[in-house]
């Protein structure tokens, strides 16, 4: 009687963890061209050629020049002022891929990615002066759902798996009175990837027999 006996990882269990570095530019910034920097993470689950991942992004506070709207409780109207604020940005998506390239050698693959997600960044700046003038002041609230699309490679350097990621991204949520314009923005993203669990690919899977 033979018994053939085949070992292959579900793939539904292989999982892949990115971490890197962030650039975030706005085109349209508070009327001003402006780029974030930060740091990526994102946890995806791999089926096959597909993925469902989160994405998550922290860009550190910087300083900006822009116009900001402050309601007026003297008039009772609206008023823009230009302000020197400072704040960072959070964001997070969960996106849907699809690998459609891996070279023979699995040293080189490119992905296609879709999702959803939200931006926030909050603005801070000497709200004081402004508060004596129209008898208030608010600090920059910025919040929106965002659609989003991606291209990322992963390129095995030796043993090390690099990844680099194209992205872009567009407003879908509502503003606040007291936030500002705002544009489709883009990022990139350099980094790592680490493999948490990795089956062999299928033409490495040895077959054992016992007779």
């Amino acid at each position: 009687m033979f018994i053939t006996i085949g070992c292959i990882t579900a793939e539904a269990q292989n999982h892949r963890i990115t971490l890197g570095a962030l650039n975030t530019y706005f085109p349209d910034f508070s009327e001003r061209r402006q780029v974030f920097t930060g740091i990526s993470s994102n946890l995806s689950v791999i089926i096959n050629r597909f993925s469902m991942g989160m994405n998550i992004r922290y860009s550190f506070p910087k300083t900006y020049y822009g116009r900001c709207r402050q309601y007026a409780y003297t008039d009772y109207t609206e008023k823009e002022v230009w302000v020197y604020s400072r704040g960072g940005l959070f964001s997070m998506t969960y996106d849907f891929s699809y690998c459609f390239f891996t070279d023979p050698s699995e040293k080189l693959s490119l992905s296609a990615s879709g999702g959803i997600g939200m931006l926030s960044h909050n603005g801070y700046y000497n709200t004081e002066q402004f508060i004596r003038i129209y008898g208030g002041a608010d600090n920059i609230h910025l919040f929106f759902f965002q659609a989003g699309y991606a291209l990322q490679m992963i390129y095995k350097w030796g043993n090390i798996p690099l990844f680099f990621k194209l992205a872009g991204y567009a407003p879908i949520g509502k503003r606040e009175y007291n936030t500002f314009r705002f544009s489709n923005y883009f990022s990139s993203e350099l980094g790592i990837a680490f493999p948490l669990i990795k089956s062999p690919p299928i033409s490495q899977i040895k077959k054992l027999e016992y007779q």
